[in-house]
């Protein structure tokens, strides 16, 4: 975050999700920081689902720390939105995750610039791949047939228990 605000000083930062036994323990942290440090951060604990997506849709990227999560929700829902992604790297991220080696604050700070240097097309490209319909295969796979071969039936001859 350091490196970073030497370059963009007026970037703000907001750390969520901590559980809140664990809330205290940041906050404390966090207050041993000069003052523009601290200015710069927004500690929150968890959120409510719906809380977090409003955030996250307002925000310029998103950067997940966490290296053993495979592939996280919250960066899927980020790409839905069209939210940029900056991860550690774990192996596992889509490929229009931006990532980072894990525990090298230089490499993320190098990717953060990167993204706000040429943010259009990093916004441009966070974008969910086409997905596969799952719920047209599960149905295919209950009726053993296709959905084609039943779009033509009344949705009330279609009965699946």
């Amino acid at each position: 975050m350091l490196q970073f605000r030497r370059r963009h000083p007026e970037a703000g930062f907001i750390w969520l999700g901590f559980p809140s036994k664990e809330l205290p323990a940041a906050n404390e942290f966090v207050a041993s920081w000069p003052a523009p440090e601290r200015q710069s951060l927004l500690l929150l604990g968890n959120l409510t689902h719906d809380e977090f997506l409003t955030l996250l849709s307002r925000c310029f990227a998103y950067i997940r720390t966490p290296v053993c999560d495979g592939v996280a929700a919250s960066v899927l829902e980020s790409l839905a939105l069209g939210i940029p992604v900056i991860a550690s790297e774990n192996g596992h991220r889509p490929t229009n995750v931006t990532t980072y080696r894990e525990g090298d604050a230089a490499d993320l700070c190098a990717k953060l610039i990167r993204l706000s240097d040429g943010y259009d097309q990093f916004k441009k490209d966070a974008q969910l791949e086409a997905a596969e319909d799952n719920i047209a295969r599960t149905v295919d796979w209950l009726l053993g047939t296709t959905v084609r071969e039943v779009e033509g039936l009344r949705s009330d001859w279609v009965h699946v228990t």
